[in-house]
């Protein structure tokens, strides 16, 4: 099996990914800025999903000495985005790849 990749969709597919990671954070940021006090717990826990990997990056770029320590750096931040927009951008041009193939091989074919 020869892999090849298809560059025009893999620079949709970031476009995709990257306006995914950028609305989820510009969502959180309303949804903080409208609520007085902290938002509901189901809604807050529903959009934290695309900070996965800031536990991660927080362990591995931990704050310097005598900064506070539930603060994330800014390294670890922008490596976890990295990270999100990675991973996200596999799985839209993995998606997008399973569709072209089934169009071709006319599994999605109307003419049933």
């Amino acid at each position: 099996m020869k892999l090849r990749i298809n560059w025009t969709r893999l620079g949709k597919s970031t476009l995709v990914a990257l306006c995914i990671v950028v609305g989820d954070f510009l969502l959180l940021a309303l949804i903080n800025h409208h609520f007085e006090k902290l938002p509901p717990q189901w809604v807050m826990s529903m959009l934290h999903f695309i900070f996965w990997p800031l536990s991660f990056t927080q362990r591995i770029f931990p704050p310097a000495p005598g900064e506070p320590m539930d603060i994330p750096t800014h390294l670890a931040v922008h490596s976890a985005g990295l990270i999100d927009l990675i991973v996200f951008t596999c799985l839209v041009y993995l998606l997008w790849s399973l569709l072209d193939r089934n169009k071709k091989s006319g599994v999605l074919s109307r003419e049933s």
